[in-house]
């Protein structure tokens, strides 16, 4: 490899893990919600609307179109929990809050405490593994999986990760 097609690479990825990092980050500090408490409801939701099953268009863009939409109101003491929060696509939440769509009772909204790696099958727990944005690197083999591949969507090989966790 050349020092120029290093360089490029370095600076590949240096804007990659910026724009992951500044995606997460805004969503954590728009919403107040810890991106461990995102990941846990992006992975227990498979990335999908919990009302109208709608998926994200791609891997690159699997955060865009869905909201955390809080159970009970954070007005009337509803916390940023896990078994608080469901993943919706904008246009259920948005008709929700218009009063023209009734949600009904979440029975499997607890978390679970553990989650087998897409590569290995080893179990993660949720509270320890490495992660960030929608990737996680398997406690067993390391291996960095998204968690739009471990949700069973075909792998984007335009949006491999090429940083470090």
């Amino acid at each position: 490899m050349t020092s120029s097609t290093r360089s490029a690479s370095n600076i590949e990825q240096s804007i990659s893990k910026t724009i992951c990092v500044h995606l997460c980050l805004s969503v954590v500090n728009k919403m107040g919600i810890q991106n461990r408490t995102c990941f846990q409801v992006n992975l227990r939701d498979g990335l999908c609307c919990r009302v109208c099953g709608r998926a994200p268009e791609s891997q690159a863009h699997y955060h865009r179109g869905f909201e955390y939409h809080h159970l009970q109101m954070r007005s009337e003491g509803g916390e940023d929990e896990v078994e608080n929060l469901i993943l919706l696509c904008h246009d259920c939440h948005l008709l929700h809050h218009k009063g023209k769509l009734m949600l009904t009772l979440f029975d499997d909204l607890k978390p679970a405490p553990t989650f087998a790696c897409h590569q290995c099958n080893a179990q993660n727990s949720i509270e320890t593994v490495e992660m960030n944005c929608g990737w996680y690197r398997c406690d067993n083999c390391r291996k960095q999986t998204h968690l739009w591949v471990h949700c069973g969507f075909e792998h984007d090989e335009s949006s491999t990760r090429k940083d470090e966790l």
